[in-house]
């Protein structure tokens, strides 16, 4: 069992893709990767290739997010979406999201 910090302060600002507003801790990398990101509000995580299968878990706040087709799908804290790869995706946070 291993225990891992989640602290706000550390993190690196994220600009590619366009990002506004983000925050990003890698914990794991091996064969596949973890990192939380904290997004303020009004921040975006800008449009991007998944280049690895990716799973979005909304722990506290809202925004919404999109797949290759662009349409925008509500998220909201309790609800995780799974991209697989490639799919290009956004996620915009009108309210703070964050993990815990």
């Amino acid at each position: 069992m291993r225990f891992l910090d989640l602290p706000a302060a550390q993190g690196r600002q994220v600009d590619r893709f366009d990002s506004v507003g983000v925050t990003a801790l890698g914990l794991v990398r091996t064969t596949y990767s973890v990192t939380t990101l904290r997004v303020q509000a009004g921040g975006l995580i800008g449009r991007h290739a998944a280049t690895q299968p990716q799973l979005l878990v909304i722990i506290a706040g809202r925004g919404w997010t999109s797949g290759d087709d662009g349409a925008r799908v509500a998220i909201e804290a309790g609800q995780a979406v799974f991209f697989s790869r490639p799919v290009r995706n956004t996620r915009p946070a009108p309210t703070p999201v964050s993990p815990r």
